[in-house]
This record gives C-alpha cells, structure tokens and sequence, in this order.
C-alpha cells in the first residue's frame, strides 16, 4: 500500500463516518483532550515496525491525520477540544493492503491502541559519527549512514542549526559542546510518494584541542633570537594513528625561532624541523626530529594528554664536513614504485658512522656532495615514515668522483648497510649481464613452479617493457630482447602470481 493510497482510503473513511455534523448537538457536552498514542508490531517477528502511517479520524469534529511509527515502532498523538464520548478510529493497513480499525471514545483518559500485521515497506533510520581526527579544522565530524530498508532520501539535522541532505556528510562545528544529531530518511517510489520514513537521534560531544610548541635552536641560541639570524624554520607535524605515521601539518615561522601547531586532539605525535632553503644557515644544521634524532625510528613521540605542550625544544644539528676534492653523487629511488625521488633528503656520514652534512634531492631525484675529504663515508635518505639501507661509499685519489649511486626507499622494513639480499619465497634471481647491450639474461631458482610478471621502467616511472612468464620447479631461463631500448639506467621488478615482489633491481643498457 504506497502513501497515496493510503491518503485515497483516508478520504474515503472519513466520508463512511457522519459528515458535516450540527454542531449543535454537542452543546452542554464537556470538551476533553484526547491524549492516544500506541505500537505497530510484526505479525511475523514479534518485533517492532518503523515508519509505518497511523490514521486517526474524528469525524464528527473533522478531525484528521496521520501519523508515522518511530524507530521505536512507537506514534502518538493529541487532539485538542473533544467533546466527550463521540468515537474516534484509528486503523493502519497491513503488507496485504487489509484494513485494520479500532474505535474508542473520546475521554480525559490516555488511551493506547496499539497493532500486530504484517510490515509494508519498512525503513529504519540507523547512522554512526566518528571525530575526524586527521582534519585540521576543529571538531570535523564524518557521519556515515548505516539506515535499514534501502531509503534513497536523507535529512541530516546537526544540533546547530545546520542541515545536509547528503547521505554520508562531514560536519564541522563552531563551537564546542554537546549536540543533538538527528537522521530523517524516506523511500520514495517513482511518482514520489513515500513509502516508508523514520527518525533516528544521537548526542555527540566536540572534544578537547590543545597546542604543541617550542624553541628551535641553531647552535647555542634559537634561530633570530634574541637578533634576527636571517633565518627561516620549516615544522612538519605527524601524528601516529594505528601504528601508521599520518602527516598533519607544515608551517613556516621567524619570530624568536618559535614554532607552534595549534588546536591538536591528544595522542601521539612526531615533529621535525629544518631550516628553510635560502636561509642564512641552511647548509650549516641538518633537520631534526623531536627529541633531537635525525631518524624517525629513534624518536620517542611527544604525547598530548589533557594540557598544551609549550617546551618540546629541538636543537638542530651542525655540520662538521672536511673541505677536499672528492664528490659523492647520485639518485634516490622507491624500491617498490621505481621512480625516482625529489625532495628527499640524503643524510652524509663520517668513517665513524657521525652525521656530518646533507643534502636535498632535486626535481629528477638527484643528490651531489661536493668538496669533500678523501675517506669512507656513508649515506642514508630519510623520509619520514619510510625505510632505507645506509650504502657505503669510498672516495680517495684514485676514485675522487664517485656518481651512479642509487639510494632506494621502501615502505617495507629492512635495515642493513650495502646491497639487498635478494633471496625471497625460495627463490633465487640471477640477472646478466649487467649492465648490458642486447639481450638480458634471466635465471630463477625456485623450489615450486608457478608464473611471474616482469615490468620494466625508466628513471621517469614510465614502464618500458612487461611480459609474463611460467617458471619450473628447481629452474627456468629465459631472455629479455632490450637492444631497441635507450641507454641508461632502468628498475626491474619480478612479482609472483600474487603480487609479491620477488625481485626489484638496477640495471644499466650502454
């Protein structure tokens, strides 16, 4: 029975009932309200039926309505200036379209009617709300609708005014506190009449921010105090959410080398800080973590719980490079991803395994150490949240200049210093030669056999070359034909049949 039959039938009911009454007839006779209200239940589960349309007719006094159940299954309502003892219906219609009516008489008394059929088409108004707690405008919510009986209409009412007619809306709240959020849904059919509606409410509370912050120091005194040192600070906030690092926030500051990130949920959080390219001692202190690391797996989070945090101080730390005719220079890559990477920063260090200089990848992925001391040194890309091997590099008077180097991230954990072992799933990668000019060769050991993808790409990302293959138990060979491709350097990576990278190397075509 869809909301226009129903309406059809309302009409028609009134009409059965006396119509157009003496008024006279009540006269002497004392008016009441009539207070009625009641439950639709589930002839079949037993349960409680929401949105479904309650008639109501008093005809002698051209009353009428109807009201729809709550998510509760519950309807009510109250009819003002009844006289006493004239009947009033109250009837519902069934999945069956039957008819169901019961009569009372109007008196002072509450008076509950309730039912038991079979349910129309039901809906009910179910929804969740979680803090987004990554947003930096404050007291973001996501409301995700989670209603029942596949309602295609939504009325969101925020407590504060504001309204969405969307079915999974984000709020943010001005104020704090605690609001009322109600969900109103309907389902329509095509000529627009509704089928079913309901109502559901819940209370949310905005929650408590407070500000992290402290001075940044560039040897004995923070940056631009108490003089100006020519001088910009680059902040960078994350916060640890389920064991991921999420990046929050960036911010530039100048003023006495204090920085400050306002208005954050309490939890834990990493900060690192450098100076910005172009300042007056950019070269001259390497970034740092809180806490004063270089590496964010050594850094002990700073944890915002119930107050602000205005002394969580860094002091950067200064370079102490040799001047020498030696050069250290090369690319930083993604080992699973294979471009290259710009803005990384590559971190230098003495025999000693001391950090003594830095530098920044350029736009190509690029890195360059020049003017340095003959010696053994080591290098490290740091991006925080990613994970690299320091490579070992040798610079003396026989191999002043040393370029090529191909330092890879990974958003896999491994650690070490020089080559990756390459010895995964059973399996064992033979590439040659390497570098090459035609053709290259390929030997798998496995101890099962099964099928691989191969992909190819240059410098840019851009995939070269890609096959297929079937690889037999204990090994296979199989060649790659490469001599129409450019010279240069390219990333190899061999996945098995389910995505696992089985092998990811360098190779160079001269």
């Amino acid at each position: 029975m869809t909301m226009k039959n129903i309406f059809s039938s309302f009409i028609l009911i009134q009409i059965l009932w006396l119509s157009s009454p003496d008024k006279s007839i009540f006269a002497g006779v004392a008016n009441v309200n009539v207070y009625l209200h009641g439950h639709v239940y589930n002839s079949i589960t037993g349960g409680l039926i929401a949105g479904q349309p309650v008639l109501i007719n008093a005809n002698l006094i051209h009353y009428s309505a109807i009201k729809l159940t709550n998510s509760n299954g519950q309807y009510q309502d109250t009819i003002l200036n009844v006289p006493v003892g004239i009947p009033i219906t109250v009837s519902v219609f069934d999945c069956n379209d039957s008819l169901y009516v019961q009569i009372f008489y109007s008196s002072d008394a509450s008076v509950e009617v309730n039912f038991s059929i079979c349910a129309l088409n039901s809906c009910k108004a179910l929804f969740t709300s979680k803090l987004d707690s990554n947003n930096l405008v404050q007291n973001t919510f996501i409301f995700t609708d989670g209603s029942e009986g596949h309602p295609d209409h939504w009325v969101w009412s925020f407590g504060d005014g504001f309204v969405s007619h969307d079915q999974h809306p984000m709020h943010s709240y001005k104020n704090s506190g605690h609001y009322n959020v109600c969900l109103t849904v309907l389902k329509k059919d095509l000529s627009g009449e509704i089928l079913c509606a309901d109502s559901s409410c819940s209370e949310i509370e905005t929650p408590s921010y407070h500000n992290l912050g402290g001075l940044v120091f560039a040897g004995l005194y923070p940056i631009n105090n108490p003089t100006s040192t020519g001088d910009t600070g680059v902040a960078y906030l994350y916060r640890l959410q389920n064991s991921k690092i999420v990046p929050l926030d960036t911010i530039s500051f100048t003023y006495l080398g204090y920085y400050a990130f306002l208005h954050l949920l309490q939890g834990p959080y990493i900060v690192k800080i450098g100076l910005k390219k172009g300042s007056t001692h950019y070269s001259d202190f390497l970034p740092v973590y809180s806490g004063d690391q270089l590496k964010w797996q050594t850094v002990s989070p700073v944890t915002i719980a119930g107050s602000s945090s205005f002394t969580n101080d860094i002091h950067l730390f200064q370079t102490t490079t040799s001047p020498g005719d030696g050069s250290i220079g090369g690319y930083v890559s993604h080992r699973e991803k294979g471009p290259l990477m710009k803005d990384t920063e590559v971190i230098l260090y003495n025999e000693s395994v001391e950090p003594v200089s830095f530098t920044v990848s350029d736009e190509s992925g690029r890195f360059d150490f020049i003017g340095l001391a003959y010696g053994k040194y080591y290098l490290y890309p740091e991006i925080t949240g990613k994970f690299a091997q320091i490579r070992e590099v040798l610079i003396d008077e026989g191999s002043p200049v040393v370029g090529g180097i191909v330092l890879e991230v990974s958003d896999l954990n491994y650690t070490g210093i020089g080559q990756w072992n390459e010895n995964d799933q059973n399996e064992i990668v033979q590439i040659f030669p390497n570098p090459f000019s035609d053709d290259l060769h390929i030997h798998i050991s496995s101890a099962v056999a099964g099928r691989i993808s191969l992909d190819l790409v240059n410098l840019t990302g851009m995939k070269i070359y890609s096959a297929k293959y079937i690889t037999n138990r204990n090994s296979t060979n199989f060649t790659i034909p490469l001599s129409d491709i450019p010279k240069g350097l390219y990333f190899m990576t061999l996945r098995s049949d389910d995505g696992t990278i089985i092998s990811l190397r360098k190779i160079i075509k001269n």
